[in-house]
């Protein structure tokens, strides 16, 4: 059952993404598109006047059927094309495309939640404040009163940032939206991590519940210290992942990237063993979470890392001697404003 606020929500975003009355919306649906998020897009459509056409495709797989030149013309006729779900395979495929006339939105499985992320101009305006600060840095520094002291070298560092509007023809972003994703240069990480109980193991869906501390050198890896089931369950995914990289099996992984969250739909300030913390799609955009990602040595960022990303409440972060994060509130200018906050 579609409820008002998600509803009202979906229509807001879309109207935020510059669809009126006359335009041309393709909606892109595969046999694991949930009916309800269907509906919710007709209706949100219908709503602005604009014209839908659903396209559905009958392969397991949306981005195997996009090579099918009768869906790329549908594709390439529409203003805004729309696709729901984890669908990596066709994202990569539309960046191969030259599809500088249409703009993309992703609608991720959070968007069943779409009542709670109202589009806000300040969200926008705070993503675009922190993308451009990170741009510009050279360092930061991830702390807490645990033990956490971990050097981030910023130089020639990709950011990018998505506040789940897309307004320029070439353009792609993800609903809900509100995040940073910072990947750093190779060697770039030096320090100590601690997690502790509350932090969240997004890979096995698990809260931590002991403290386990993390060194890193030049971005490797060097030393687990901990001895509880925590630790060994860390030592392990890390082990399996070096093992099946493509690069060298003896080599570790390494710090590959860092998450913010910027969106206040939620709440401004997530407690440890918060639910919110193993949810895949809404955890990373959560205001004041700080996302910590491990990948392969040398991969290319592909906007997520592929082995073990652990998501951290209540952490400290600063930018060149600038406080963006406090005990895991944002602060200042990048923090949500009353209109956000108020619901």
């Amino acid at each position: 059952m579609i409820s008002w606020d998600n509803l009202d929500s979906l229509t807001r975003q879309f109207e935020a993404c510059n669809v009126s009355t006359g335009t041309n919306v393709v909606l892109l649906t595969d046999q694991h598109t949930p009916s309800d998020v269907v509906d919710l897009v007709a209706l949100s459509i219908d709503r602005l006047s604009a014209t839908l056409v659903e396209v559905r495709a009958r392969t397991t797989s949306i981005a195997a059927a996009a090579t099918n030149p009768v869906l790329e013309g549908a594709l390439r006729s529409a203003e805004l094309v729309v696709t729901c779900g984890p669908e990596h395979g066709f994202a990569q495929w539309w960046d191969s495309q030259d599809f500088a006339d249409q703009r993309l939105l992703h609608l991720s499985p959070a968007t069943v939640h779409a009542g709670r992320y109202r589009p806000q101009q300040s969200m926008r305006r705070r993503t675009a404040t922190l993308s451009k600060t990170f741009r510009k840095a050279s360092k930061a520094l991830l702390s807490d009163p645990h033990g956490t002291e971990l050097h981030i070298d910023l130089a020639q560092a990709t950011v990018t940032g998505s506040s789940g509007t897309v307004l320029d023809p070439g353009t792609v972003a993800v609903f809900p939206g509100g995040m940073v994703l910072v990947h750093p240069i190779e060697r770039a990480i030096d320090g100590t991590l601690v997690f502790m109980p509350g932090d969240a193991n997004l890979r096995l869906a698990t809260f931590i519940h002991s403290p386990v501390r993390l060194t890193f050198e030049r971005s490797h890896l060097t030393r687990i210290d901990g001895e509880t089931s925590d630790a060994d369950s860390i030592r392990a995914v890390v082990e399996q992942a070096s093992q099946f990289s493509n690069t060298d099996q003896s080599e570790p992984l390494t710090a590959r990237e860092l998450q913010l969250g910027v969106n206040a739909g939620h709440t401004q300030c997530v407690n440890p063993f918060d639910p919110l913390l193993l949810d895949r799609d809404q955890a990373p955009i959560a205001a004041g979470l700080i996302g910590f990602g491990f990948g392969q040595i040398g991969g290319e960022p592909t906007g997520s890392c592929d082995a073990l990303t652990f998501v951290l409440p209540q952490r400290s972060l600063s930018i060149d001697g600038l406080d963006v994060i406090t005990a895991g509130e944002l602060q200042g200018a990048f923090g949500p404003d009353v209109y956000e906050t108020a619901g």
